[in-house]
């Protein structure tokens, strides 16, 4: 199905279909959210499972302190719980402090992928859990969920129902990290060819959740991860690599095409699993619409990055010294930097090289609920 035929095919589409679910927030329609992707959605898998420790001044702008998130604030799917009237989803690993499961469960990671770490398509693999791996714990999840309801334990009331299976709404915000990681070692065409390998895998797995009950699916496209300061980086000094916007032009080339594909396979899903219902965000469109018309958001800069350090980069981005840490280079002790004033940088639109900040987040949200 997902040959490099159909794909060229769909790159001479003019247009991508969205569905856009119209949701009234007041009567929310989902009793359950069950969420799935990497850093642009991970709640705190990754500190749970690595013991990773994230430092000030991760999370200061609204938490006061570091929540798990790779942000200074709140994430788009954090905007989406409170919508509903729910609180914030708990990660899966999260076993601290007796997490409430009731209304759902995070099992976003960073550094995720679609692909899993031992195929030899995809190298440059570092995440500790895939999009299989997520799904696989959704799975063990819900049958010690439902074994736990049939013997009525004491922790029911933290527990979803069990219609809330089905009923459920199942959110997917991944595979940015596998193209962009694609790149580091091969040329474009090598990257369009990687695509259709990643849908398999992406539809496969999304077919077990179907399996396992789930039926309404809300599908996230990739971003314009080429407006990213790591990747801007890397091209700043050759305009020719950059687009009108300043952003990596074959990035965002690649991003769109697997834009157009993760739309069809949705299509072509809900035509094939009877009962479902997809939902496909254009996050591509949303994304490039604040960047290029940041000020009209209340932005002050569009690329800059508030938390990191210069290394040469007019970003304000340096490779070797990731926001919040502290490294030695050339025997002397350098720090990341932070926007001086507290009140100004939530206004900018990039928080580290590869995370926008939680005001981008809010704006996301906002323009995805008022389509």
């Amino acid at each position: 199905m997902w040959s490099m035929t159909s794909l060229y095919l769909v790159v001479g589409m003019m247009f991508v279909k969205v569905f856009v679910a119209a949701v009234d927030f007041k009567y929310p329609h989902y009793p359950a959210v069950f969420n799935f992707g990497d850093s642009n959605s991970d709640t705190g898998g990754l500190v749970s499972e690595l013991g990773k420790q994230l430092n000030p001044p991760y999370g200061n702008t609204h938490f006061g302190r570091p929540e798990g998130r790779f942000c200074d604030g709140r994430l788009v799917i954090d905007f989406f719980m409170n919508s509903l009237k729910f609180p914030a989803l708990h990660p899966y690993l999260d076993s601290v402090g007796g997490p409430d499961f009731k209304r759902g469960c995070n099992f976003a990671m960073a550094d995720s992928t679609i692909l899993p770490n031992n195929t030899t398509s995809n190298p440059n693999i570092v995440s500790p859990l895939t999009f299989g791996v997520q799904v696989d714990q959704f799975i063990h999840f819900r049958s010690r969920v439902l074994q736990l309801l049939r013997n009525g334990s004491n922790s029911n009331k933290l527990l979803p129902l069990v219609e809330y299976f089905s009923q459920g709404l199942y959110t997917f915000d991944i595979g940015q990290f596998d193209l962009a990681r694609a790149f580091e070692n091969s040329s474009e065409g090598q990257v369009l060819a990687y695509i259709p390998i990643l849908l398999i895998e992406f539809a496969s797995r999304i077919k077990d959740l179907y399996a396992n009950g789930a039926r309404r699916f809300r599908v996230y496209g990739t971003g314009p991860f080429g407006c990213l300061p790591k990747y801007i980086s890397k091209y700043e000094k050759d305009a020719l690599e950059l687009d009108e916007l300043g952003c990596v032009k074959s990035h965002n080339y690649v991003a769109k095409l697997f834009n157009l594909q993760i739309n069809t396979m949705c299509s072509t899903l809900q035509a094939d699993l009877s009962g479902t219902n997809f939902t496909y965000i254009d996050m591509f469109a949303l994304k490039t619409d604040l960047i290029a018309n940041y000020t009209s958001y209340g932005f002050e800069n569009s690329k800059l990055t508030c938390c990191g350090g210069s290394g040469g980069s007019q970003l304000n981005y340096n490779s070797e010294i990731p926001c919040d840490e502290t490294k030695i280079i050339d025997g002397n002790e350098i720090t990341s930097g932070v926007c001086k004033n507290v009140n100004i940088f939530i206004y900018k639109l990039g928080w580290s090289s590869l995370h926008r900040s939680g005001k981008f987040s809010c704006c996301v949200k906002n323009t995805v609920w008022t389509i």
